[in-house]
Parts: structure tokens; sequence; C-alpha cells
């Protein structure tokens, strides 16, 4: 007989049905030798007195029950067979002669043990022990009972189950040593701060434990297990945290690496992509307990806000990037720096940008955008428009084969500000003596060049998605010379279906410096519909519950910069090394310049709930705006650290389902008639985004004024989605786009024909 090692008290989260209950591939109970024929069954136990009374497998089910139960446990079945085990054990040990009451609970406790119910095993010793105390009371021998109760606590003489000296413990790092208690006091002491007295006194008490069960060999994870369940025995959760061994349960681990994951990736994977998975649970589980406070922690897992990049925790949130700092210092500055050279020909500019946005994904939990990329360029193809389109292919072609798929490159038809007065770089990173304001007509040729590139694809006959292109409009974009033509052929790539964007560069637009990474460090995103739904209709009750989750966003980005910080500490030697030194001691990405940025979802059907209009009715479209305008003023009054705090719409459909899922598990019934299905009805979610909900009946444009009056308090980054009408000419939509430059205070527009892409 087999049972498999489930915890017995413990609470899992809700399983498929038919599918297995975690640890059902653990190890399971082990014999003394191997046995062929089945024992026989045990029909009586020896009385402490001496006397044989009939064994009654009951009543060790109903001890086991009481014990899980005095822990929170309810399953009265797992309770019979754990007894049956106990039975099974009981008649190979004893081989036909009837055991003792003292073997009976010995066995019961290292069943219980080796199938992993260790939290319901040290109920049941705590029961044994005071059981054994009124015994020795009721016998007069009141002396002998303090006298054992000390010295379990204190003093731990041999006699009280001190374990044999062959006793062995195979440990996390594949070492079989013998059994020393002190490993457990230090142990302690180093990880979580106990004094020697306390440390000592869990020490013996696990060590008791094991002795009572007979174990010969124990593992580490089992001993760090004892020692959680009796440090959270005696009330000291905040230790037991500290000492919390993170990792993945092996049934997890089994389907990981065994089986197809399709819930990590659709594509086809490898074993390399398991290792991915393996380590992102256990960075999730290392942030949720030590990078974040318990109480952010636990809003998260409610599903009142949701923290992004828990797997990537290490790394910053995102960052656009200047393409003139890989001309000027080479692909290799953040590998070693000593060996990095500038690109001597635009073909080798291409290779080094592709490979400093790859080295960048793994630093950022977003992947890149590099600013201006036309204008970078431009010297180098000056006088030769021959290249223009063979240079453009190459470009495309590389960022698709390299990096990620969502990279951008953005395209500026006029003179960014930040390049106004630079002098230009060309081949070699070398100063050529003019600035970029001569290159005017070279970057304009190298955009255009881009645009019909993208437009032909790898086929020639359906546009390239990879990398997205994103046209930057600002002040000087319609005196430029060509823009109309610009922004129909950049239109075209929309109507034709190519997730491209629009970014519109206000006047508030705080421009970087001309290689100045601009850095998001940390984002947050609020579930706007549980504090409307909370409120129950109330809406001074509302921005109470709105304030609160405000300032739990802030408390989250400062305990992320607390932990980037820590680091940045090491400078040249973190995982951050080229972030936190740069070249020549300069940080790259410097955390006091660094954003920290809150998102939002369920904006339409929060206004929907506390005012009862959408966001295109007057009351529906105030509350809207007076909600940005207060976030983005509470963000920043409660911001306790030097970065910049701001506000923005970016939120992804299995996020705003997340938070759906969440607000009706939690009973959140009033949220119910305005959530969002998919085409098969199945997924349910809230509107990403502060934007109108995809299937909302509203032209384009009357979509965009809707959304214009929160994104005037958002921050730069904020983007309303478009899909583009079927059958829609590249005049239209260059139109719409003129129209919502200068008639509305849309930050960007993103074209998608897929309505899940909000960000």
């Amino acid at each position: 007989m087999y049972f498999m090692n489930e915890p017995f008290d413990d609470i899992h989260e809700e399983l498929k049905p038919g599918e297995p209950r975690e640890g059902v591939f653990d190890a399971q109970l082990a014999f003394p030798g191997p046995f062929f024929d089945a024992p026989a069954p045990i029909a009586t136990i020896r009385k402490r007195d001496g006397r044989e009374a009939p064994f009654e497998k009951e009543k060790i089910a109903d001890a086991i029950f009481n014990a899980a139960q005095s822990i929170g446990g309810e399953d009265r079945e797992r309770a019979h067979s754990l007894a049956s085990a106990v039975a099974l054990y009981l008649s190979k040990m004893v081989n036909g002669d009837p055991p003792t009451v003292d073997q009976v609970q010995d066995a019961v406790e290292r069943v219980l043990i080796e199938l992993g119910h260790v939290r319901t095993a040290l109920a049941y010793a705590r029961y044994r022990e005071r059981r054994a105390r009124v015994r020795k009371l009721r016998e007069g021998d009141l002396r002998a009972a303090v006298r054992e109760w000390e010295a379990a606590r204190e003093e731990a003489p041999a006699e009280m189950g001190e374990p044999a000296p062959e006793r062995m413990v195979r440990t996390s790092d594949e070492r079989l040593v013998q059994w020393d208690r002190l490993r457990i006091v230090n142990a302690l002491q180093r990880e979580t701060g106990l004094d020697e007295q306390t440390a000592t006194a869990i020490a013996v008490d696990v060590e008791q434990q094991i002795a009572r069960a007979g174990v010969k060999t124990v593992t580490a994870a089992l001993i760090r297990e004892l020692t959680g369940a009796k440090l959270i025995e005696l009330g000291l959760e905040e230790y037991y945290q500290r000492h919390t061994r993170l990792g993945v349960p092996l049934y997890d681990a089994e389907r990981i690496i065994c089986r197809p994951n399709a819930d990590e990736a659709a594509r086809l994977q490898d074993p390399e992509d398991t290792n991915h998975a393996v380590a992102r649970r256990v960075k999730r589980a290392f942030a949720l307990s030590q990078v974040f406070s318990q109480p952010i922690a636990d809003a998260h897992r409610r599903g009142a806000l949701h923290l992004e990049g828990l797997a990537s925790i290490d790394r910053l949130h995102a960052a656009s990037h200047s393409p003139l700092f890989v001309l000027k210092h080479g692909a290799r500055v953040i590998d070693d720096a000593r060996r990095a050279a500038p690109p001597p020909h635009p073909m080798a500019f291409i290779a080094d940008l592709a490979t400093f946005s790859a080295g960048m994904e793994r630093l950022f939990q977003r992947p890149p955008v590099w600013r201006a990329v036309n204008w970078a360029f431009a010297p180098l193809l000056h006088g030769n428009r021959a290249d223009d389109e063979h240079i453009a292919h190459a470009l495309l072609g590389e960022f698709a084969r390299r990096c990620h798929p969502a990279t951008r490159l953005q395209l500026n038809w006029a003179l960014p500000p930040s390049l106004a007065r630079e002098e230009a770089l060309g081949c070699g990173g070398q100063y050529g003596g003019a600035d970029y304001s001569v290159y005017a007509h070279a970057a304009r040729n190298f955009a255009t060049a881009i645009i019909q590139a993208c437009k032909q694809g790898d086929t020639g006959l359906t546009p390239a998605h990879a990398p997205q292109l994103e046209l930057v409009i600002d002040e000087a974009f319609p005196q430029a010379s060509g823009c109309q033509a610009c922004l129909e052929s950049f239109a075209e790539l929309a109507v034709l279906g190519a997730p491209v964007s629009i970014r519109f560069a206000r006047n508030d637009y705080a421009a970087p410096g001309c290689m100045q990474a601009q850095v998001e460090a940390h984002h947050v995103t609020l579930n706007l519909p549980r504090s409307a739904a909370a409120a129950k209709a109330n809406e001074r009750a509302f921005w109470d519950n709105l304030d609160a989750l405000l300032d739990q966003a802030s408390q989250a980005h400062s305990e992320k910069q607390v932990f980037l910080e820590r680091i940045y500490g090491w400078s040249g030697l973190g995982c951050l090394a080229f972030l936190a030194g740069g070249v020549e001691g300069e940080p790259y990405a410097p955390l006091e310049a660094a954003a920290h940025v809150t998102g939002v979802a369920g904006l339409s059907e929060c206004a929907l709930l506390v005012t009862g209009e959408s966001m295109v009715q007057p009351a529906g479209a105030a509350f809207a705006e007076k909600l940005a305008r207060h976030c983005m003023n509470r963000l920043g009054d409660s911001a306790t650290y030097g970065a910049q705090s701001c506000l923005t719409n970016a939120c992804e459909r299995d996020v705003a389902g997340r938070f759906a899922a969440s607000d009706l598990h939690h009973g959140f019934d009033a949220v119910r008639p305005h959530l969002q299905a998919d085409k098969s009805g199945q997924c349910l979610y809230y509107t990403p985004g502060a934007g109108l909900p995809e299937h909302y009946p509203a032209t384009p444009m009357e979509r965009l004024r809707a959304e214009s009056a929160v994104h005037a308090h958002l921050g730069e980054a904020a983007t309303a989605h478009i899909c583009p009408p079927d059958g829609v000419s590249a005049e239209a939509l260059a139109t719409l786009i003129d129209k919502a430059w200068h008639g509305t205070s849309i930050r960007g527009i993103r074209f998608s024909l897929d309505p899940a892409q909000s960000r």
C-alpha cells in the first residue's frame, strides 16, 4: 500500500478537475527492509500494565484526526488512511508479536513525518507529552514530571532522545553528514536572529521528535520543516518567515520538467525553458516573502493590486534607450568595457544595436524602446541614399531575429529636442563637427526606408510584426517638410495590420539627454473596481478605499526601491552591474532618476459602479478625470523616496482577468454585470487600463475624446488602443491621428487588430 505525500493540515490552492494533488511524486513511506508476503495483521496490543487488549485501528484514526483538528484539519477520511498505514507499518515491524502502546505511538509519529504531515505529527507529539506528564502526576511523581519538562527545554540530556551516533543527514548540497544539533542552533541564529537559548530549546524539541520517530537518515528539508513548524507553534511567525526555504514541490517540479508547460508559453519548449520556469517560481516566492512587506504581499494575493515582475524581481521594469550610446561605446560595454569598440560602419552598428538590445532584455522586465533610431543612422548614411533600403531591411531583420518581438524602434520626422545643437556622431563613434540639424534630409529618408521595409516584411506580401515601429509627433512635426506623406505612409502600416503606435510629445514632454536612458524602476497596477464594489455605492467610502490603495502602491514602490538600492550597492559586482556601474564609473541607469509607475485597471467599470454612468456620459467622464487627477496628486504626496512617481493606463489583459476572477472569488458580486468577456465567453476581465471597453459602440474619434480628459493627468507613456475599422483608408487614419494631436490630450495611440494587445 502506498500513500501520497500530501500535507494533511495545509491549505491548497484550488485544483482543476481530475488533476492530482500536490506531492504525488514525493518519496513514499519507507520500510526497514523488503517483504514479499503480506504481514500478519495485528490483533492485540500490550498495555503498560502488561495486559493485552484488542488492537483497534479506529482509535489510531481518532487520535490522528484529533491532532489534525487542533491545527485546522478536517479530513477524517485521510485520518483513516493514515491509520491503515500505521497498522501496516506495525505489522511489518513487530512480525506477529503484539506491539506495546509506546510502539504504536512511535509508529504514528514516524508515519506522519515520513508521509509529510509534519504539523500533524507535532500536534500528536504534544498530545502524547501531555498525557505522559498527566500520567506521572497521577502516579504522584511531580518532581519527575517537572524534571522531564525542564530537561527537554533547557538541558537536553542524552536520555531525552539524543539521536544515535549513526543518525545521518542528507544536506541540501548533496552530502551525507552525521547528525549535529548545533547545526540547527547555528542556522536559527544566523538566519533568523533568534537568541541562543530559544534556538537551543527549539533544536532540542526537533531532535526529540526525530528520535521518537526512529528515523535513521533524515533530510535537511525535513529538519527545516520541523523547525519551521516549531517556530509557528511558539508564535514566532516573523522568525519563521526568515527561516523559510524557497523552492517548488516535487509534483510541480516534475510537471515543469517532464510535461508540456502550456501555462508558461505557447511555443514548444526546451530544457532551458524549464530552468527559467523553476527560477521564476522561486523568485516570485522570494519577492513576496523578502522584498515586499506582508501587507503589500497580501494585497497582491487578494487581488487588490498587482505587483508587476515578481518572477524577475531583480530587474528594473522598463527603459527607453539612445542608439547614440551604442554608437559611441559599442555593444561589448555591457560585458567587458575593456574590449568594447565603437562600430566602424552601418552594418556593424546594426549588429551592435541588436546585441545591446538583447543584453538590456536581461536587465529589464519589459522589452527596450529605442529613441530616434533614424537620426542615429543619419550621419552614417549621409550622401548614400542608395544604401537606405538595404540598411533598413538589415536593421529590421537583425532585430526580428535576435530581440524580443515587442521591442520598439521610435522614428522622429522632426529633429528631436534632445539632439538640438548636439554634435553628430559618425562611424567609429567619432564626432564629425556638424550638429544633427545638417542631417535632417538623411534622417527622413531613412525613416521612409524603414517604414517601407516594414510594409514589405520578410516575404514582401505581409508587413513585419517585429520589431514594432512608433512614430513620434511633436510640436515641430507639422512644420517639417514631407510630414503629411510620412504620416499617411505610417498609417498604411496600421491599415495593413502591423502593431504600430504613435507617441505624442506634447509641451510637458521631458526630453531625455541624447545618450541617457529613461528608466522605470517598478510598476504596480490598481484594481479600481474592487475599491468601488467594496464601497457599496458610498462615494465617500470609495475615496477612502482608493487612498488606502494608493498608499499601498507607494509603499510597494518604496520597498522595491530599497531592494534595488541593495543590489546597486554592489556597483560593478552585482547582477545589475552595468546599470549601476556604467561606463567610467557613471551609472547607465541611476536609481535616483528612475520613475515608479502606478497603473490602473477597470476605470470604466469603476465609473459605472460609483456614478452609474459610463465614461462617455457627463457624470462618468467627470468622475474619471477627477480620479486620475486625485491619483496623481496622492502618489506625489505619498512618495517616500527621491524618484519621481507617475500614473499610467498601462495594463495587460491577464492582469485585468486576474482582478476580475479574484473579485468574484471574494464575493464582490456587484462587479459581475460589468465584466467583459472574450469571444469564447469563458475568460472574464475588466477593461485594461483607463479606456472604454473594446466592444463599446463608439467611433475611434469618440473613443479618443472620451479618454482624453484622463490622459491629461497621466504620464508620458500612456496609450489609447484603437482597432482600425474594416476598410478604412490610410488617408482617413492619418486624419484621425492629426485630429487626436490637435483636438485631444491623448498621450499616444496604439493600433492593432488584436484588442488583447493593450500595452
